[in-house]
């Protein structure tokens, strides 16, 4: 069963969820499912390049002006 790690980014400057996010996305690996959270619009536009660029699922959804973006990788890439 895979855990799932949410990590809470609204509180970061923009410049440090980027970094955050480049990094998390850099070390993804097989079975990993991450969720970030953060009210920053622009990581909604950047995730969606960098996660197909390293063939990493997403879901983004907005609940109470919080991005919820959930990144997944199965097993058997």
């Amino acid at each position: 069963m895979t855990s799932v790690v949410e990590i809470n980014l609204i509180d970061e400057s923009a410049k440090t969820q980027l970094e955050k996010v480049n990094e998390i996305v850099k070390n993804f690996a097989a079975g990993d499912k991450t969720v970030l959270l953060t009210k920053d619009e622009m990581l909604v536009k950047v995730i969606p390049m960098l996660a197909v660029k390293n063939k990493i699922k997403m879901k983004i959804k907005m609940s109470e002006d919080i991005w919820n973006i959930t990144l997944e990788r199965s097993e058997n890439v």
